[in-house]
């Protein structure tokens, strides 16, 4: 878990350094390697960001809702 947490606030930092700390933390061939590139090839990024905004997609249309019940 500390690991992925550290990832994600890399991620969420500077997302360009993402690439080099996978890199220089990945033994080349390793599982970890392994699983980075499954990840990739499956669009991983995508999925994630995809996932985010239908979140604040919702959020915003809760918030209105719940503007409009005020009113």
């Amino acid at each position: 878990m500390q690991t992925i947490r550290g990832v994600l606030k890399t991620w969420e930092n500077d997302s360009d350094k993402i690439a080099q700390l996978l890199s220089q933390a990945a033994t080349p061939g390793g599982i970890s390697a392994r699983m980075i590139y499954f990840l990739d090839k499956e669009r991983f990024k995508y999925a994630v960001k995809g996932c985010i905004e239908e979140g604040a997609l919702r959020t915003k249309a809760f918030g209105e809702g719940i503007k409009a019940r005020i009113k």
